[in-house]
């Protein structure tokens, strides 16, 4: 019996809202990077800006435990700010 991992599903659907609200220019999605630390988290880009990554939580690889970098809501606010504001166009 596998249990569904609530943060990671937050975070797919924070990021497919998220595009949805998008110029279609800017598209946001849900990270997992690394290898022996594992960070979760949202992230924004389009042709000339990449890299606005909010991470939410990481953890080591082998473990089951996740240490909280922010809460997802915070991250969301974050990349929906950016999104508003686009620096790149100005």
């Amino acid at each position: 019996m596998s249990s569904r991992d609530l943060t990671w599903d937050a975070l797919v659907t924070v990021a497919e809202r998220l595009s949805k609200l998008s110029d279609d220019t800017v598209q946001v999605w849900a990270y997992r990077r690394g290898l022996v630390r594992v960070t979760q988290g949202l992230d924004a880009g389009d042709k000339w800006v990449y890299g606005l990554a909010q991470p939410v939580r990481w953890r080591w690889r082998f473990s089951n435990y996740w240490h909280e970098v922010q809460p997802v809501q915070d991250a969301a606010s974050k990349v929906g700010a950016f999104m508003r504001t686009r620096p790149d166009l100005g």
